[in-house]
């Protein structure tokens, strides 16, 4: 039984239930989190939680977050697994019509749900994956974690079909994320991201990528990457609340360096290991 924390309940998930007039249902008008917890402890919490008030805040959606986290914790106890993915949506909620415009009065549906976290697979990490290139056709707000993913849903039905791990998206000839990952690049040893900017969403891992390799004195950079420095980088790193951080070592059909996993991925990805290992709420 999977027990889930729905409107200040927690029932089980086989008995959850929203109204169909939901505008999250309806319209997707909603946002999300998936939250990392390793050993019972949630990875990075209070960014996911800054990064979910920030998405609601740009959809004009007004909720009070603090009670998230107690919930959250006591929907980890009820799990007897320790290593999970914690789900958090929260959507506008139900109207008696159905109109694309909103009013300030409705009620906001919260919803959590935790499932066992699969690990990583260590064949990937040893060996590398796989991705495409592809036109990014998503819509300009990429930075809000949006339950819209009709455009996520599709390119991964196309990443799937020809058994690669992601899709890494360009737009004007620049790099902007993967379908459901960041995107790291690193060149002369320094690594390079894309702008974060209204194009992309900047995740947790990503971010903590970044911190752990600063801590290793590698240098960083934020900038345009180019369709082709993506295809000459040395190394390319997949990261994710999912994938923790992965390489890739083809893209397009084309070796990525050398075509094994790089020396800085494994440096980043070790540390980034024990990071995890103690890590905090």
């Amino acid at each position: 039984m999977t027990i889930c924390y729905l409107n200040n309940e927690f029932i089980n998930l086989a008995d959850a239930k929203i109204s169909v007039m939901d505008r999250g249902f309806l319209f997707g008008d909603g946002a999300y989190e998936l939250v990392s917890v390793y050993r019972r402890r949630f990875f990075q919490w209070s960014w996911h939680i800054e990064r979910l008030g920030r998405s609601l805040c740009e959809i004009r959606l007004s909720v009070d977050l603090t009670p998230l986290q107690k919930a959250a914790q006591k929907l980890i106890e009820l799990n007897d697994k320790a290593d999970l993915s914690l789900y958090i949506q929260i959507t506008r909620g139900a109207e008696k019509v159905r109109r694309h415009a909103f009013g300030d009065d409705i009620k906001p549906t919260v919803f959590m749900v935790a499932w066992p976290r699969p690990p990583v697979a260590e064949e990937k990490v040893l060996n590398g994956v796989s991705c495409l290139t592809m036109e990014d056709f998503r819509w300009q707000r990429g930075d809000i974690k949006s339950t819209s993913l009709l455009a996520a849903v599709l390119i991964a039905d196309d990443t799937a079909k020809v058994g690669a791990e992601d899709t890494i998206l360009l737009r004007d000839g620049k790099v902007t994320e993967g379908a459901s990952s960041n995107v790291i690049i690193v060149i002369n040893e320094r690594l390079i991201t894309p702008v974060a900017d209204n194009r992309l969403l900047r995740g947790i891992t990503y971010q903590m990528a970044l911190a752990v390799a600063g801590d290793l004195g590698l240098a960083t950079e934020e900038r345009d990457i180019t369709r082709g420095e993506l295809a000459a980088a040395d190394e390319i790193w997949l990261a994710s609340s999912t994938r923790e951080i992965m390489p890739v070592v083809e893209l397009d059909g084309q070796a990525v360096g050398d075509g094994q996993p790089g020396a800085i991925f494994g440096r980043v990805r070790a540390a980034f290991v024990q990071l995890i290992g103690g890590n905090e709420q």
